[in-house]
């Protein structure tokens, strides 16, 4: 669909458009050797087993990494805007806890602005029912900056702290069932597109960066 806005023309495909506003050994068989406690007597064999040169080796249970509350949150994210004069495309994937990945891309003609960075996050703390904020701790790009001409097209390889003009510093993400009346009008406009509302709730996970920029679920 394809809608225009004062002069602006937001096309709305599958992916939703964004507009730019504001990671047992088998124990070993036992040896036929080893001393078998008698059934008559175990506490007294199992003592005479124990009092052996070596010391006893106490058995430990590594414990399985604790999941997110909500690990739904780690996913990739997508914002993707066009008007008469550019186009660009935002793609953040939460890998985990700690750690995400992304990649930008901004173009206009034949000149192409684009980074692929990743980065570190605080830990994901519970901020309310519905919304699930980490601090970002770095984030740095894969390639060093520079140009490179391929054919008749500019590439143009950014520094990370360009990709949003600002200094990175937090992320919110809202859970799918977020009341729409939890969220500012904007974020209500990239989430539902179509002005359908009915639900009440945001519907999609939605990520937010320094409460400016905002990115959808890409699924």
């Amino acid at each position: 669909m394809r809608e225009s806005r004062g002069g602006r023309c937001i096309i709305y495909s599958k992916e939703p458009f964004f507009e730019n506003e504001d990671i047992k050994k088998k124990p070993e068989e036992a040896s036929s050797s080893a001393i078998k406690p008698d059934k008559k007597d175990t506490t007294q064999k199992a003592t005479e087993v124990l009092s052996t040169d070596k010391p006893a080796v106490a058995s430990t249970t590594v414990e399985p990494t604790k999941k997110s509350e909500n690990s739904g949150i780690f996913r990739e994210y997508t914002q993707y805007a066009y008007n008469d004069e550019f186009e660009y495309n935002t793609t953040i994937k939460l890998n985990d806890e700690t750690s995400f990945t992304g990649h930008y891309e901004k173009s206009a003609g034949s000149e192409i602005y684009t980074c692929d960075f990743h980065g570190k996050l605080g830990s994901f703390q519970k901020q309310s029912e519905y919304v699930y904020k980490a601090d970002i701790l770095s984030m740095e790009s894969d390639r060093p900056a520079g140009t490179e001409k391929i054919g008749n097209i500019t590439y143009h390889y950014i520094d990370a702290s360009e990709v949003y003009r600002v200094e990175l510093r937090l992320l919110r993400v809202f859970t799918p069932d977020a009341p729409n009346t939890s969220v500012t009008k904007r974020i209500i406009r990239h989430v539902h597109p179509d002005g359908n509302t009915a639900s009440g709730k945001i519907d999609v996970y939605y990520l937010l960066i320094n409460d400016m920029y905002g990115l959808i679920q890409k699924d």
